[in-house]
């Protein structure tokens, strides 16, 4: 996924339990983390290595999710 928008256009299609792990990931992504907090690996270098912190603080934003602690 390059943009913002592809991710959040995915993220809408999938089955609650997968998005219940990417929202976990995402989240941790947001605050500067690697996205192991799901604990499936490393997402952020292997899956978004352009990805700055503020586009995946957007991400959780437009899907609503938490992100601040």
């Amino acid at each position: 996924m390059n943009t913002v928008l592809e991710a959040i256009a995915r993220f809408k299609t999938l089955h609650y339990a997968y998005l219940n792990s990417v929202e976990l990931q995402f989240i941790h992504m947001a605050n500067g983390g690697d996205g192991t907090e799901a604990q499936e690996g490393e997402i952020r270098n292997t899956y978004y290595p352009t990805w700055t912190t503020n586009m995946f603080q957007e991400v959780c934003d437009k899907m609503g999710w938490e992100w601040q602690s």
